[in-house]
């Protein structure tokens, strides 16, 4: 799932929807940033004219540049695991061990 900021509850609301309809355990790959870093890369990507118009991206930016310059969110309240990785750059993180967490995550599902 992907989680735009303001939507922690919506979100947190499906997910608990679809676990008790599908029995599942909660993974979640918590993304952080230095909070300017955050801010330059939505910009660049509001800029780019192979997005869409419909996403607002400037409306966005307006209403949430504070928290976005947090560059930190609280991961939704779901249970199950949460991997943290730091992204503000590509060698800020090991695919690789992300890679190993999914793997095993995906292996204890199987194994229930």
């Amino acid at each position: 799932m992907l989680r735009d900021f303001g939507y922690s509850e919506v979100g947190r609301a499906e997910f608990l929807q679809l676990q008790q309809a599908h029995d599942f355990e909660p993974f979640q790959i918590q993304c952080k940033t230095d909070g300017h870093v955050l801010l330059e890369r939505f910009l660049a990507r509001a800029g780019n004219a192979e997005r869409h118009v419909c996403h607002r991206d400037l409306e966005f930016v307006e209403r949430n540049k504070e928290r976005m310059l947090q560059g930190d969110h609280t991961p939704l309240a779901l249970g199950g695991q949460v991997v943290e990785i730091d992204t503000t750059t590509p060698r800020s993180f090991d695919y690789a061990d992300v890679l190993q967490h999914v793997r095993l995550a995906l292996l204890r599902t199987l194994n229930r």
